[in-house]
């Protein structure tokens, strides 16, 4: 079963890190986005348990003009494993030229105890002039690099009264705010 789809569209001519998350997607072997959207790379499956997350980096090509256009419709997302095929109907959209707006779509790591300081990977796009990075109170982003317009490595400490729970993780830039929605970092206790 496929729950959501972050982000939930793309742009013609764009890469984007997409993250799908579920149930039952142990033994994966598919992932398709339809007709003129390519996979890059090998999809990551995050846990093959409840929930699954998949990591997986697409590219949406320009059509030549002879072809119909791909844009303004909302996709069908397929996942197929060794078990099955899952459908999430409509839950991406392709969009006309490319976008400078930041978009983030994994955390990685995606957790962290109170207490812990550590790196993380934040995935995304429109990356390249993040001026700040943020994962909410409790949490110190102490550095943080820019490592290229889709991917940014942070180290934060996480204070040992920080809330515990899920969180937004924010990157700005000057074209504008990337909210990763509450899910992507969690904050646990040790014990």
């Amino acid at each position: 079963m496929i729950r959501s789809v972050i982000p939930s569209s793309g742009a013609e001519g764009g890469t984007v890190d997409v993250t799908i998350n579920g149930e039952g997607f142990y033994g994966l072997t598919k992932v398709d986005f339809g007709r003129d959207i390519y996979i890059i790379g090998a999809p990551r499956v995050e846990s093959e348990y409840v929930p699954t997350t998949i990591y997986v980096t697409i590219r949406i090509s320009r059509p030549a003009i002879t072809s119909p256009a791909i844009t303004g419709y909302r996709r069908d997302v397929v996942v197929e494993t060794n078990h099955g095929r899952a459908v999430g109907t409509g839950l991406f959209e392709v969009v006309s030229g490319v976008s400078s707006m930041p978009v983030i779509s994994s955390v990685f790591p995606d957790n962290g105890w109170q207490g812990q300081t550590r790196d993380v990977t934040i995935r995304g796009v429109n990356l390249s002039e993040t001026t700040a990075v943020s994962f909410g109170a409790g949490i110190t982003v102490n550095t943080f690099t820019v490592v290229s317009s889709t991917e940014i490595r942070a180290n934060i400490s996480i204070s040992n009264t920080a809330d515990l729970g899920s969180r937004d993780v924010t990157v700005r830039t000057p074209r504008g705010t990337a909210v990763g929605r509450r899910g992507l970092f969690r904050v646990t206790t040790l014990y």
